[in-house]
């Protein structure tokens, strides 16, 4: 039973990962003709992210089923399931990065500056990598990872 010795590191990772394609795959799924699939993944989404098609990528006609910022989140949760750091440091980090995107939220809403693609995907992924691996590093009792 392999699959029980695994490190919990790997189960995170797996399940951001796993999240992360099941959002990428909708407009696959509308353009092969899986409309039920990706309507329940879309439903599945809609309770963390407001799926405004502006700010999605489009595929095949479609949009992915999350934001920018959302899937720059989870694809950086995947990477940062793997990253170790000393915790003080991740909680830092952590804090910065949710600011950033907060000010980006902020800024915008104010008017200062449009919808930005990648400048909401890349705050996402280094929001998403932090957290990621501090909460990651919680799973070995213990250890400061």
């Amino acid at each position: 039973m392999y699959f029980l010795r695994t490190t919990p590191r790997l189960w995170f990772f797996t399940l951001a990962a796993g999240l992360t394609l099941a959002a990428v795959a909708t407009p696959a799924l509308m353009h092969f003709n899986f409309g039920l699939a990706a309507f329940a993944i879309r439903k599945f989404y809609s309770v963390v992210c407001h799926q405004d098609p502006a700010r999605s990528w489009w595929f095949w006609g479609a949009p992915v089923a999350i934001c920018y910022r959302c899937l720059g989140i989870y694809a950086g949760v995947a990477a940062g399931a793997w990253w170790r750091a000393p915790r003080p440091m991740l909680i830092r980090s952590t804090t910065i990065f949710a600011f950033a995107n907060a000010l980006d939220v902020a800024t915008e809403l104010a008017g200062w500056h449009g919808n930005v693609p990648w400048v909401r995907l890349l705050l996402g992924a280094m929001l998403g990598v932090s957290l990621a691996a501090l909460i990651a590093g919680s799973f070995q009792r213990g250890t400061t990872t």
